[in-house]
Parts: structure tokens; sequence; C-alpha cells
């Protein structure tokens, strides 16, 4: 890890932050082994090749080369010694058996280094946290003591001391291995990295590069050591909560919830950039700092309630690097200082598997020895999260590596007659490869364990892996390789003499996990290589050594046999011990040739333990040789060819059971299929289909397939795939041998079905006798091409369906009642046909006539056909039923008719007779309904009628003349009032019937009110066709429409009539009340008021009645009263009782004379240039001297009443009354303008209105002033007494106006030389 100083903070607040090793993640512990797919070890030709004899490795010893720090992977010259220490110590101490600030002379050897727990290091950096405390940064006294005395043990230590347990610490301990054998994999030493935070660094410089000089004397005598150069990676660590990109994690981006004080919302889902500045107010500079401290600026981690959706969420801030490419997160990220990259987030906890991101929180961050209850402020405390993958230093983000740059020995050695080499096969991690430090374990972390030899699925790497803020363990294996060379031979076999062309044999080579690329290096085997097995021979060496995807030769053999034998013209090298490696044989094109055999033997003719592949030999296991003569290796691949043997398969197929043979419509059918090999040669049926092709109807329920009949009850259900089930994908079938397959369907017969067809269920056949698909049970098994010598004829089978089925049907042929008479013949058609696929029997049959009420059966008789109707006797029924048969045979797609006729009379007299009950009636789907018209019904037996008995049921309708008459009023110029006008009523007759007739003579008799008077009348039959009609009479107050005329059923016949009539309201009888129409309980208009008029036919020429024959429209004159009344007790009383007023406070009021009223449209007279006079209400035309009759006004106008002039010692109305004149349709209504409820305008009951009938809205509608007898709309006025309002006698309101305007001018000049006054005021304020 690296802590990276910056000159603009303090030396106590230090950047920890790492690059991603993406190698190094990679090589983490529990990385599975890959290797090639082992079949088995060969089997021993000859005696198994001895082991090489085992190699005394002796004593390791090793001590830590010079080395240098800089920010570049590869120089390792440039040096800006990060305070760089080298030593000696046993553990993680402070017991120190050498150090130096250069590389220690003294090696340490694997049995001391075992029995003192002694480890060579070298160490850089500045302790983490061991600081100076001669500034106050506000940390507990324990805090500071703490890390003062560690600073004064780091400052008097000198240049030269290493300390282990505080700077960041590689060591090593040498192993003493022992003896091993020639590519055994053995452990040279454990190595360690105490991975603490690096200080002290002004430069960023996350490299050192320095060497494991290792010492081997048993291997080579006076040995002083090789150098194995490596680099360690110190990457850039985060102290913020930080979050990486997996997707499935527990973490999810968000905005910030204002208010909750969790993350702020400028931060949100967006992000804020690490390297902006704090907010001021948060007291730090950076804004990693702020956010660590948590609080009020920057928002606490922590469970608030999502206001959006009332749940509780862990909302906080997080920190994210720098994507490598920020469109696709997954390939990682960026290793750069937390405070100069990357971009803080508001994130919310979703749970494993829901979110996008893995979550890491803060840590302490005081020193890993620090006791934790030292440490105070925020900054450095944790935080918790909820799913957490860890803290921040257990983040692969910021593990550290350290890399071997050589892993091969410069060096060869010489053993037992043989040349070795040493190699470091690699780095595994230890059993206990990571201790994160803390406080409680800082001084008992345990040593390294190291097995002698790593685990058979161990990943073989050159990196070591180390995790931030914990001692991490690793392993370094060796392993002492020696070259061996291998030949590849081929030979062919021919058994069964068939003698065919020998083809071509090429090879590859592909390596495994394990092993490692070796050809930047030249092979020592050199010149010619000689072996005295499988056959003395001899080839030079190749200048390379063996590789992945090696093509390696093509190789003919001359002849069969090993004599035959064709040998590479190379030995190919390789090192044992790097040796995971597989030699394989390409597919020959011919498949013919099988490869039989693979013999390894080394030179001497041995077998070599190599470990055989599906088409090749791995040589992971092969040993060293005993001796150079052993150490070569033939490897002779033989194949054999083997003679194809030609099968000849032949499939049939055969009905055995048939369920559906007697006649059920749910049965089971089983059919049985045989394979049979009629070849010489073993072959394969390759797959079997199963083709059902039934009738259309014949539907399969379900299916089962066994390879027994006995098998089919317990099998499975099948699923066909296209309509095809799979009986088998092929079966292997020695020569005469069979194999049977059964096939059961479980079917139903529908026949509703579409294309059903009773004739197709039996089964049809070629010429050739095979059943063709589409009839009875046909069904077909289908074989592969070529897999079916005796072709497809007997593939087929058919089975049978025999149904019996009868269906009847009826119709009503002649309907004699048709001409509209009285008594009449009717004949009904019974049909019975066989629509089964097998003769049977009608069944009994019986028809069952139920007529409408009075449709009366006079007789009957029965027959086969309709001509034998006329001679056949009279039949009599059983309780209403008559028999057509007792049943007749028949056979397949036949038919049998039976004929009956009735004699009908009808008889309007009968119990329940209804001219309507003789149309016939249907239900929902268009079936005649018992007891309507002709209906009439076949019974046949049960199950002999498969068609339902719908079609069973026949009716005829028995029509009769049906004339239907109505009246409307279609035009009423008396609607207005008006007391002379025409009034149009129309009268239409429609033929409801189903013949032709007559209308019957129609007249028409008005009944108008009394005093509405006809003064002519005039018909027609269009209403255009009046004004040219001449004058009617009428008869007694009757007059005649029509005599009659036809119309054809569905026409219709219009006739008009209208009066002219003139209102006499001094006629006997006359009351304006009777002028509106009046309704009885049934809604209908009432003879002898308002414009009542009927239309009258003859009987039974109007079948709906007489209801809407009637027609009424209004006459109602709209006649306005306006009274003038006053308080005073004038000893005059208003002439009827009925019209007896009170004012609003309840006191009565008395006729009042001697005013005069103009009445104008148009607008208010008072501020409307517009206003008109329209009439004029003088003393001189009143009828008494207190009350106005006034007629001529028009409906639904604006009205203004202006009060003239005044009656003595009383004062004119201030202002004009509005009103306006409605009608309900029965009289007159007075609505009077809204301004009159203005209690600041009108006083209480200033002005009263009145209807003049009973009905109307108004209140008090029956007070309207009574004139003629009859109520009147009314307006009552009342005056006030002089002292009240201005004096009688004057010129009006228009005076007033006037004197209104002058005082609105004067108070409007006061108002402006206020405003000014004000405005000037208001300039001074």
């Amino acid at each position: 890890m690296t802590n990276a100083k910056s000159q603009a903070t303090s030396k106590r607040r230090t950047a920890a932050t790492r690059f991603v090793a993406a190698l190094a993640v990679a090589a983490t512990a529990g990385s599975a082994l890959v290797g090639s797919q082992i079949v088995a070890p060969q089997a021993a030709y000859a005696a198994q090749e001895p082991a090489a004899t085992k190699i005394d490795v002796g004593e390791v010893s090793a001590w830590m080369g010079k080395g240098v720090t800089n920010n570049s992977e590869t120089d390792t010259t440039t040096d800006y010694n990060n305070f760089i220490r080298y030593g000696i110590v046993k553990g993680m101490t402070e017991n120190r058996i050498r150090t130096s600030d250069q590389p220690v002379t003294t090696t340490l050897g694997g049995p001391y280094a075992k029995a003192n727990d002694a480890w060579t290091y070298i160490a850089r950096g500045m302790p983490w946290k061991w600081d100076n405390q001669d500034v106050d940064y506000g940390d507990p006294p324990a805090s500071k003591a703490w890390m003062q005395a560690h600073y004064d043990k780091w400052a008097q230590g000198g240049s030269k001391t290493i300390w282990v347990n505080g700077q960041s610490a590689i060591g090593f301990k040498p192993n003493n291995p022992g003896q091993v054998e020639p590519g055994q994999t053995f452990l040279l030493g454990a190595i360690r990295h105490n991975n603490l935070p690096i200080g002290g660094t002004a430069q960023i410089q996350p490299y050192l590069h320095s060497s494991l000089n290792l010492q081997l004397t048993g291997l080579i005598p006076g040995d002083t050591g090789e150098s194995f150069p490596f680099v360690n990676h110190e990457t850039f660590n985060t102290l913020s909560s930080t979050i990486m990109y997996r997707k499935g994690g527990a973490y999810v981006k968000t905005a910030g919830i204002a208010g909750t004080g969790t993350c702020r919302t400028d931060i949100g889902i967006n992000g804020k950039d690490a390297t902006e500045r704090a907010l001021p107010a948060s007291g730090v500079q950076y804004l990693r700092d702020a956010v660590m401290d948590q609080g009020p600026y920057y928002g606490t981690p922590k469970w608030v309630r999502d206001p959006a959706t009332g749940q509780q969420v862990f909302i906080g801030t997080a920190y994210e690097p720098n994507p490598v490419n920020p469109a696709d997160r997954s390939q990682g990220y960026q290793n750069l200082p937390e405070s100069r990259s990357g971009r803080y987030y508001c994130v919310k906890y979703v749970g494993e598997g829901n979110g996008d991101y893995d979550l890491y929180s803060q840590y302490y961050n005081k020193g890993a020895e620090q006791p934790f209850n030292q440490i105070t402020t925020k900054r450095a405390l944790p935080i918790e999260w909820p799913g957490a993958k860890g803290n921040v230093n257990e983040n692969p983000y910021v593990y550290d590596t350290v890399k071997l740059q050589k892993t091969v020995s410069d060096r060869t050695f010489t053993k037992n007659g043989r040349t070795y080499r040493l190699h470091l096969w690699g780095f595994v991690p230890a059993t206990n490869a990571t201790n994160f430090l803390t406080p409680d374990n800082f001084n008992s972390i345990p040593t390294a364990n190291c097995p002698a030899n790593p685990s058979e699925d161990a990943a073989r790497t050159d990196t070591f892996v180390t995790q931030e803020l914990s001692v991490n363990y690793g392993c370094l294996y060796g392993v002492i390789t020696e070259e061996r060379t291998v030949r590849i031979a081929k030979s062919v076999e021919d058994p069964d003499h068939a003698n065919p062309t020998i083809p071509a044999a090429t090879f590859t080579a592909t390596t495994g996990d394990t092993w490692q690329d070796n050809r930047n290096r030249v092979p020592a085997t050199t010149g010619t290589v000689s072996v005295t097995k499988p056959t003395a021979s001899s080839a030079p060496a190749r200048t390379s050594y063996i590789y992945g995807s090696d093509p390696l030769t093509s190789l003919t053999p001359t002849a069969f046999g090993e004599g035959g034998a064709k040998y590479d013209s190379v030995f190919i090298p390789f090192e044992v011990g790097n040796s995971d490696f597989t030699i394989a044989e390409n597919q020959i094109a011919d498949p013919q040739w099988k490869l039989k055999d693979i013999k390894c033997v080394n030179g001497i003719g041995e077998d070599v333990a190599v470990t055989k592949t599906e088409r090749g030999v791995n040589f992971k296991n092969v040993g060293g040789a005993a001796s150079n003569e052993a150490a070569p290796i033939t490897c002779t691949f033989v194949n054999e060819y083997e003679a194809p043997k030609v099968p000849n398969l032949r499939v049939q197929k055969s009905i055995e059971n048939n369920g559906g043979v007697t006649g059920a419509t749910e049965f089971d059918v089983d059919y049985k299929i045989v394979a049979t090999n009629d070849g010489n040669g073993a072959g394969n049926t390759g797959k079997l289909t199963d083709k059902p092709d039934f009738a259309k109807g014949l539907e399969i329920q379900s299916a089962k397939v066994a390879t027994t009949q006995a098998g089919l009850a317990g099998a499975a259900n099948a699923t066909a795939s296209g309509g095809v089930y799979t009986l088998t994908n092929g079966v292997n079938l020695d020569p005469g041998k069979t194999a049977e397959f059964w096939i059961r369907f479980h079917v139903k017969r529908n026949e509703s079905a579409t294309g059903y067809d009773v004739k197709n269920l039996e089964c049809k056949v070629t010429g050739n006798n095979v059943p063709t698909p589409g009839y009875g049970l046909f069904n077909q098994v289908v074989a592969e091409n070529g897999k079916d010598s005796d072709g497809e004829d007997n593939n087929k089978a058919c089975g049978p369906v025999p149904v019996s089925k009868m269906r009847v049907e009826k119709s009503i042929q002649v309907n004699g009642a048709t001409t509209g008479a009285t008594d009449f013949i009717v004949d009904y058609k019974i049909v019975a046909t066989n629509d089964g696929n097998t003769k049977t029997s009608t069944g009994k049959l019986t028809d069952k006539p139920d007529f409408a009420k009075g449709l009366e059966i006079q007789s009957a008789k029965v027959a086969t056909t309709q001509a034998g109707l006329t001679g056949a006797a009279t039949v009599t029924p059983a309780n209403g039923v008559y028999t057509l048969t007792n049943g007749v045979e028949l056979d397949p797609g036949k038919t049998a008719e039976f004929w009956i006729r009735f004699q009908v009379k009808r008889n309007e007299s009968a119990t329940g007779y209804d001219v309507k009950n003789l149309e016939c009636k249907l239900d929902a789907n268009g079936i005649p309904t018992a007891g309507f018209g002709l209906f009439n019904q076949v019974v046949a037996e049960s199950g002999k009628d498969h068609d339902g008995e719908d079609n069973n049921k026949a009716c005829g309708p028995v029509p009769v003349t049906k004339i239907r008459v109505q009246k409307s009023i279609e035009a009423n110029g008396g609607a207005t009032g008006a007391a002379e006008f025409d009034v149009d009523y129309k009268i239409v007759a429609t033929n409801d019937g189903q013949i032709a007739t007559t209308t019957g003579k129609l007249t028409d008799k008005p009944e108008f009110a009394k005093g509405l008077e006809i003064q002519s009348a005039k018909i027609a039959t269009t209403q255009a066709g009046l004004a040219g009609a001449a004058n009617a009479t009428a008869a007694n107050g009757v007059y005649t429409l029509t005599e009659g005329v036809t119309l054809q059923p569905g026409t219709t016949a219009e006739f008009w009539i209208r009066f002219h009539v003139k209102r006499n309201t001094a006629a006997a009888g006359y009351s304006e009340t009777n002028l509106a129409c009046h309704l009885d309980q049934k809604n209908l208009p009432v003879p002898g008021f308002g414009l009542f008029n009927q239309v009258y036919a003859e009987n039974g020429k109007d079948h709906d009645g007489i209801d809407n024959n009637k027609a009424c429209g209004p006459n109602v004159p709209h006649e306005i009263v306006v009274v003038k009344a006053g308080t005073q007790n004038t000893g005059k009383t208003f002439t009827d009782p009925t019209n007896q007023y009170t004012s609003g406070d309840g006191s009565a009021l008395y006729p009042l004379s001697g005013a005069e009223f103009a009445i104008y449209s148009g607008g208010n007279p008072q501020s409307s240039t517009s206003a008109t006079l329209v009439k004029t209400l003088s003393a001189g035309a009143t009828t008494d001297v207190y009350y106005w009759s006034v007629t001529g006004l028009e409906l639904n106008t604006d009205y203004w009443l202006v009060e003239t002039k005044a009656p003595a010692g009383h004062s004119l109305l201030p202002r004009p009354i509005p009103f306006r004149l409605t009608t309900d349709g029965n009289g007159t209504v007075v609505t009077l303008g809204d301004e009159v409820s203005d209690q600041t305008k009108w006083a209480n009951s200033a002005v009263q209105a009145y209807a003049s009938v009973t009905n109307a809205t108004l209140p008090q509608s029956d007070q309207g002033f009574v004139v003629g007898g009859a109520h009147k709309a009314t307006i009552l006025v009342k005056d006030t007494e002089v002292g009240h309002l201005p004096v009688s006698g004057s010129f009006g309101i228009y005076p007033y106006i006037g004197v209104a305007m002058a005082l609105m001018g004067g108070a409007m000049v006061i108002s402006l030389v206020t405003m000014k006054q004000r405005r000037k005021a208001e300039n001074f304020a």
C-alpha cells in the first residue's frame, strides 16, 4: 500500500489509495487448476521405468537484495529511497538479528529460520501514524501519547533500524526441502508482506524493486547464490466508504432525500467530483475529509424514512474511483489517489442480488496497533453499513502485489550423471494466507503455514497478492527440471484384411495450466538422439521445446503392422517438471480407422508413466530418467481399420386393439411397431416416429409409448411435436434381432369438430389395399431415410369406428292460413336420416302440435308422402300426441319421410284467444316457441336424434289484418296566446298486419275549451295540401277524414286537418283556466280543455287502442295586471275576496288610485338611450282608478315599468321595475329582475309579482289579480307617503337622475383633489 504525503496537507493527513492489479486479483487464493481431460494412466506393456534417483536439495539460504523505490514498474535504477531498511527479524517484532540501511551480508538458512521464526526482510516508508505531536490536532491525550511514543522510537532508532511492525515489510523465510525427485514441486520457503500504509513519501513512488537471493549449496557446491528480482506494487488506498461495480451487489446510486441528514441532494445520483473543495463551514479543505467527518455538512449514513414510499431506507455518501471505461464499469477502475480522482455519490442499500455495487466501509485510521478506544475523531472511526462486503482495506481494488521478474535459474547442475535446472514454480497462498491486523492480534499473528507440496489444483503464478492492513503469507515452491525428448511414431493394423488405403495421421500438442512457456530458452539436448527400443534408431533433437498448439508432424505408415510403422524425423525436447502438455492424434477422415492404442517407452524399452486422454497422452506426471540412455521417449499411436458391416433395417406396423369398434365415443387404440435387422452387421434403427392421421373428429386425448403392450399401462403420457410422437431416437440391433415399440392413443369422438363426417370414420384403402390418411384410425410409423428396406406400405395401419346416428328434422310445407282464411289446412314434413356408418332404426316418432289458443284442430291425417295425405284416414291423438311411425330400418346415408296434415279453424271467441299470439314467436336462438302460431314438434326416442331437437320444431303464422291509428298536433298558432289563429293536426294510419287491408272510415272530433270557436276547417293528405283545400263541413261536430284507403303490409297513410279558431271571451262557459290542456291520471288529454281533438276509427280498425288518438294544445292569453296599493286605509277594498294583499311587515294593503305608469323595452330608461316606450297606463285608461289590464306584451322579453305620476301625498318610485313574462304552457308567470330583491335599492315587498295559475313556480301563485273571474299575472306596486320618499306630483324619476349625476360629478372632483393631496403627501413620506 502507499500513503503519499501532500505538500498542502499536514503530515498527519495522509492519502492512502492504490492501483488495481488485475493479474494479482486473478491469482488470489482459491483459484482452480484447469487441466487436460485425463482418462486413465496407461497400462504397462513392458517393465515400468524406474524413478530417477532423488536429489538432495539441502538447506536453502536467502537474503534480500538492494531495493529502490520509484514511480515506474520497469525502471530498476532510479531511487527515491523511501526510508528503505534491511534486516533479519524474528516474526513481526522488534527482535532484530540484523538491521541496516544496506542489504545485510548475512544469509538466513532454513534450519535457523525454522527454529527462530526468523525472516530476511526489506522494508520501506515511514510507519503509519507514528507521528510527532508538535501540533495539536484535537486528538485525545491517550491517542497523542501513543503516536508520540511510536514517533520517538522511530526517530531514536536512526536510519539503520528496520521496523517490520510499522513499515511496509516484505520478508522471506527459507525452508530445508531435503530430497526431491526431478519434476517434483517442493517448498523453497515462505514469503510474507506486513502490508501497512506507507508514510513519508513526498513523491509518488508505488513501486519497490528488489530481489530474493537464494543460495543452494546442496545442489551447487560452493554456491554464492543467485538473484531472483521482484517488483512490489503498492497501490493507492481509499479511506472513505467505497463502492465498486458488481451486478447483483447490495447498493445502488440514489438521489439524496432532503431533510434526512444522510447525503446532500447536490451530490445525489449524479455525484460530485472528489477534487472539489469542501464547504468552508465544514472546517476542512478536502471533500473526502468532510465526508468522513459526517455531521451536518455532508450527512451521516443511517436508516431514514423515504417520504416517496413510506419505507425505511439506509442512505449515505460513498466514493467511487474513476472507471477505466465509464460506459462499462465491469472493465474495472483506475487506481489513483483518492483526493485527486473519482466522485462521491449518494448510495442506498437494496440488499444482495438487487443492486449494482458492492460497498466497502470506512475503517479505523489511526495506526494498526493503536487501541481503538483511544480513537475518537469521526474521520478515523468505522461506519457501519448494512450488507458491506468488508472494510476499505479488504477491497480487492487496493490489494498490493509482489511479482517475480525471473523464475528460471540461469545455471544448470549435474547429479547422478544427469543435468538439471532449478525453476521457481511459483506462489501459492499459505493455509493462513491473510491475517487482518487489529490492536488485539497485532503482536500475536502466527507464522506462515506452508505445506511441503502444493495441492493438485493449485494454480501456478509468479505473483503474490496481499491484502491491505494485514499480514499476508505465501508459499514459494520450486521444481528441479531435467530435459527429456519425445518422438512420435505411427503404425496401423488391418485385422479384417480389408486392405484399405493407409491414411496420413497428423498430431498437435496442447498445454495445461501448470505449463510455463520456455521457448525463450534453447534446449540443452542437441545433436543425434539414439534409442534401442521400440526399435534401434536415431534422429536429431529439435532445437526448440514443445509448446501449446505445436502442429508437430504428419506420418503415413508404409505397411500394416509394427514393421510398417513410420517414425518422426526429430526428437522434441521437454522439461520434466514443466511437462503439463498433451500430444494428440487428430481424427482421421475415414471413420473406419479407430485409434486402438498408444504405447510410450523410453530409450531402453521401459514403459513411461504418461496419462492417456481421449486421443492422446499427457506428460504432466512423467518423471526424470534413471539414465541418459532411458531419457528419450517414443510414443507409438496404433490405428486399426474396422471393415464396415452392413445392417438391413425393416419397419412394419399393425393395429392390435381397437376399442372404437363397439361404437363407444371414448376408447383406447393400440398399435405395434416392429423394427427388424435383416442385415449381417449391427445397425441402429434410427429415429422412429408415429404420425396418426385420424378422421376429423377422432381427437387424441393422450398418448403413451412403451416397448411392450403390457408396459403401456404404467407409461407416462407422451407429447407430440407437430402432431408426431417419438417412439425411439434409435436402438442398436444385432443381425437378425428385432425391437418392438407400442403406442396407445386415448381417443374421443367429437361430432362437432370442424370437418367431421361420419362416412370418414370407416377406413379407406388404395387399389393396393393400403390405408389412406384422414379415414378411420389411420396411423403410420415413419423411419429415417434408408432405415426401412421394404418400403412404407406396411408402415400404415387403420381401424374403423362404426357409429349409429339418426337425425330427425321437421318443416312446415303448406300453411292455408296465409290467405287470412278462418278455416284452413296446414301440412308438416318430418325427415329421418341415418348419418351413421351402420344400419339402424328410426325408433318411434310422434308429432305434438301446440297451436296458439283459438287455432282449433278439426282433424289430422298421417302419410309417408304429401300426395298420400289426400286418401289417408283420419288419425286420433293420444293425449294430444300423434304417432308418425313405430320405427323403420335405414341404411347409412338413407332417409325416410313422414307427413301430417291438420284441418284447423280459427275461433276468435275461444278462451285465451289473442290475435298477437297468432304470429310465431322465436327464442334467442331463433327457435319457435310452443303456444304461438301453428307451432308443431316431432319427438324422437332418446338417442335417436343426434343433432338435437331444435330442428324438430316448426311454426307458421296465422296472419290477420291490423290497422293502427294515431294523432298528433303539429302546428299551434294559439300557443302564443293569440286570439285568432290556425291549428294543424296529423293523423297516421299504419298497416301492422301481414295482409293488405283498408283503414276503414276515419273521423275527427274536436272538443275545444268553451270560447275557442272554430271558424273553418280544411282536410288534406299532406300538411302542404291544407293551404289549397276546400273548407270541410262537420256533421254533428264530426269531420270525415277518409271513407277508407287500402294499405299494403307495413305501409302508412297520412291525413291532415286544419282549424281556423277565434277566442271569444264572452262565450258562455268561457274560462281562461280551461284554455290550457288538462291531463287525466294516465297523462292523456281531457276533452273540453285547450285545443283537444280526437280521431275515431271503425271498430277493429285500431289495434293499439284510442290513447294515441287524442291530441291537445294550449291557447292561454298572456295578460298582465298592474295594481297600485298603499298602506293607508283609503276606505276602498279589492273587489275579489282572494285579492287581499299585505306589506312585508304583515300589514294590510289597500287600493290606491291617482298613479300613472309607462312600460319600456329595449333598455332601462333610467340609463339607456335605446329604451322604447311600448305602453302608457294613464288614469283615463283604467277600468278602476287603481289597476290596469295590459295585453300585447311578448313572452321572454325584458320590460321596465316606470311610475310617471304618484298618487297625491305619495312619492314616485325611485327607479324602474324590471320584469319579464314567461309561460309553463298553462298560464302566465311574471318574473321580476334580480335587483328588486336588493334591499339597498328596494324596500321589502315594495314590488310583488303573481302568476295567473296555481301551479306556477312563483309563491302565492293563487293571488293573481282576478279580472273577469280569472286570475291574471300581476305586478303589485306599493307606494309610500310623503316624508319617506320624494314628494308626489313631481316630474317622475328623471329630475333625480340629473341631480344624481351632478352629485356624482362633484364627488369625483372631491375624490380627485383628495387623491392628489394623498399622492403629494406620499412623495414626502
